[in-house]
């Protein structure tokens, strides 16, 4: 089937034949490339969307099942934004701070009846708490009033203009199933659904005038509905199956505190052109236990896969004996197979590599140089969706290579300006790549 016809057909009828009907029903504003997005996700991955669609139709049943299934995931995304307008965060939370408010109140009040001294040094605290609360009940106050105007005016406002549809909707039905003698009489109906047709569009205009930013769909949006509908990370949806790797480093130093180079070498890594089916990355970590491995491969988690729990950790020395590369990935499933076929997206981190038996690593090797591992009957199990992160205890501490050549190869290890704190670490940077 040839896929760019069947790609501007579905287009087509989600934007002829969807965009305004779902727009009027929830008083929303449809981006176009959110609905190109949607076609996209429901054409790449029709086999995991039509996976309980009987499809004994043929391919002229096909295209009407992507079709539909494209129009399902705009309208799953503006039930989404609906539902997101009317349960805020912030409103969620609303009810502790009126809570803590209230307590820090009735708790300087007692404070001050009480005659002990003691009790009067808490005095400041209460009160300082007290002004923070009442300074952020304010500012809440502030922001949230106009925004419960704008929710309120476009839920009546989605009401008026879903009547109205239906009303034209029944003039227009109508005036079809007039006899052909009566069409001359029936003239003013026909004015009236015109006038009907542009009142809607004026209500419509001026909703998305006023709350333009806050009820449209985006992209973002339909990717994080069809995430969990394909089990592809909605990060990945919106750059087409490829890992978000721009950015990468500022976005990990919001949650790492320190050890820029690390960060700066994984980034650079990532970001080199990579060539045949591999991991997304393959990194071995040889700094200490305690110094962030685990947490790093939590932030790759989160920035690459959209959620810090896609981590699966093996303890290596748990596999010292010869047969351990049969519980990683033998008869029956092995633990590693398993884990990467629930979760194709994901970080797996391996342990201590350094005490695994050679048949172990044996595997490993074959997973980060051809992507995939063969299990039984000759079957295989793809990694190139998984980022693999190796650690060892190897070599702790500092690692110092006393009257080494560093400074005539430092140039062949990226280093980041002004990241080391003395100059012997500046002289001596290649100790990264010698490692």
């Amino acid at each position: 089937m040839d896929l760019e016809p069947l790609m501007t057909e579905i287009l087509r009828h989600v934007e002829v034949e969807c965009k305004d009907k779902l727009e009027t029903a929830h008083g929303v504003e449809i981006h176009p490339e959110a609905l190109f997005l949607a076609c996209v996700i429901a054409l790449r991955y029709s086999n995991v969307l039509l996976a309980n669609d009987n499809e004994e139709g043929g391919s002229d049943n096909r295209k009407v099942l992507l079709r539909e299934k494209a129009a399902e995931l705009v309208e799953k995304a503006c039930v989404r934004l609906r539902h997101d307008l009317n349960t805020d965060a912030e409103e969620d939370a609303l009810g502790m701070d009126e809570y803590l408010l209230c307590r820090a109140l009735v708790e300087l009040e007692e404070i001050n009846k009480e005659m002990v001294h003691g009790k009067k040094f808490w005095v400041p605290r209460v009160q300082k708490e007290y002004e923070d609360l009442m300074d952020k009940w304010d500012r809440f106050t502030r922001k949230s009033k106009p925004i419960m105007m704008s929710r309120t005016q476009s839920t009546r406002r989605a009401e008026e203009l879903c009547m109205l549809e239906q009303l034209r909707h029944g003039l227009v039905s109508s005036l079809q199933e007039a006899e052909p003698n009566n069409k001359t009489e029936m003239k003013p109906i026909f004015g009236v659904a015109q006038s009907l047709s542009s009142l809607i569009s004026e209500l419509l205009l001026a909703t998305h005038e006023n709350l333009k930013e806050n009820l449209t769909v985006t992209p973002r949006l339909v990717a994080e509905v069809a995430g969990p509908l394909t089990g592809v990370p909605a990060s990945w949806l919106l750059r087409c199956s490829e890992p978000p790797l721009q950015g990468l480093e500022s976005r990990l130093a919001e949650r790492l505190i320190g050890q820029d180079h690390v960060r700066f070498l994984i980034n650079n890594a990532l970001l080199r052109q990579r060539s045949g089916p591999r991991p997304v990355g393959s990194f071995l970590f040889l700094y200490g236990s305690g110094m962030g491995r685990t947490e790093h491969a939590k932030a790759l988690a989160k920035q690459i896969f959209d959620n810090s729990d896609l981590l699966t950790e093996f303890d290596m020395s748990e596999y010292k004996d010869s047969d351990s590369g049969l519980r990683l990935i033998g008869v029956p499933p092995g633990m590693l197979t398993e884990a990467v076929r629930r979760r194709p997206y994901s970080v797996i981190l391996f342990d201590n590599v350094d005490m695994a038996h050679p048949a172990v690593v044996d595997v490993l090797i074959e997973i980060l140089s051809h992507g995939r591992v063969l299990v039984d009957q000759g079957n295989s199990v793809d990694f190139t969706k998984t980022l693999i992160v190796l650690t060892s205890n190897a070599i702790d501490g500092n690692f110092r290579l006393w009257g080494c050549d560093c400074i005539w190869r430092s140039q062949d290890c990226p280093v980041k300006d002004n990241l080391y704190s003395d100059q012997w670490e500046q002289k001596h940077r290649c100790i990264y790549p010698s490692l």
